[in-house]
């Protein structure tokens, strides 16, 4: 992930102030400054000084060889490099290049540009990224230094910093984003401001279609009636085929009305409350039903009523429930 990452970075110089102020916002969400520190290393062999050029060399050969035909532009690109690639002024390069820093703004681009012949040896796998760091805004993140680490960002962190970011980076104008499941890792947060930092993240770019496939009802009460709409895709239970229902948007609906209106569930609450609920409720309305059973549940709608708030909406109805219970 981190060359990857390193690779948008030097390959999307910051063009222009939309640009970067996309790029910023992604970077702001996560508590990080517009410097990023990117600590470079030779591929092992490659590193191996004793073999110099000869090592390198091989290890280019090895490269072309297992270029393969399906990926035809990036094997194009290769080729070319390595073809023409001069081992003793590369090894050089490759062994003593350790520490980069770029700014992505505008100020950057121009440094960023002059780093960009690094681009074809971290492709070819000459040159690894053995560390990518970040530096935080006062008050957001433990202080560092010498940055935060990749290595050491939770994995909600990662998810943000691999899509949004690559996405600010590299997007243009007319692109269709195709965005799957973008709640995985990220706290409820997170999830409830995705869409808004979704929206500044594109606002370099224009005329953009997003699809965006998500479980997620935080993440689908950010959509905007203006800007978009849902899609609900569901299995039709006769032949197995999936039916797609268009609906509204929900924008600043409540979690559980999404849940229960646009996912179709039928209560959001745990199973063995509903549970008991149902049973206790069945129970009462059979005449001269089983007592003991009747009791034996409303002594489970009691432990259960322990672990509610007791401004809940359903602790009334529960109480209601277990005094007709016990009447």
């Amino acid at each position: 992930m981190a060359a990857g990452l390193l690779l948008s970075m030097l390959e999307n110089p910051i063009a222009g102030a939309e640009r970067a102020k996309s790029v910023s916002a992604v970077l702001q969400c996560l508590g990080f400054t517009t410097e990023v520190r990117a600590v470079l290393a030779p591929r092992r062999g490659v590193d191996d000084v004793t073999k110099g050029a000869k090592g390198l060399r091989l290890y280019a050969d090895k490269v072309l060889s297992n270029l393969r035909s399906s990926e035809a532009s990036f094997a194009e690109e290769m080729r070319q490099f390595l073809n023409s690639l001069d081992v003793d002024s590369a090894i050089k390069e490759v062994l003593y290049t350790q520490d980069l820093v770029i700014s992505l703004d505008e100020k950057g681009a121009v440094e960023i540009k002059k780093h960009k012949w690094l681009v074809p040896y971290l492709k070819a796998g000459m040159l690894n990224v053995a560390d990518l760091k970040f530096f935080s805004t006062k008050g957001k993140q433990p202080a560092a230094a010498d940055g935060v680490s990749v290595d050491d960002l939770s994995s909600g962190q990662l998810q943000i910093l691999n899509n949004l970011l690559n996405l600010s980076l590299c997007v243009k104008d007319d692109s269709l984003v195709l965005i799957d499941e973008p709640e995985n890792s990220l706290h409820p947060e997170w999830q409830r401001d995705y869409i808004s930092l979704l929206r500044r993240s594109l606002a370099c770019a224009k005329k953009c279609h997003i699809v965006i496939a998500t479980h997620s009802p935080l993440v689908a009460s950010g959509v905007q009636s203006s800007e978009g709409s849902l899609i609900g895709l569901r299995r039709n239970e006769d032949d197995g085929s999936i039916e797609v229902v268009p609906s509204e948007a929900v924008h600043g609906w409540l979690p559980s009305t999404v849940l229960e209106e646009r996912f179709d569930m039928e209560t959001v609450r745990a199973p063995e409350l509903s549970k008991a609920v149902a049973t206790a409720l069945d129970l009462l309305k059979t005449k001269g039903g089983d007592k003991a059973r009747l009791r034996q549940a409303c002594a489970v709608l009691k432990e259960l009523l322990k672990e509610l708030p007791p401004d809940d909406v359903i602790v009334p109805a529960i109480e209601a429930i277990i005094e007709l219970g016990e009447a």
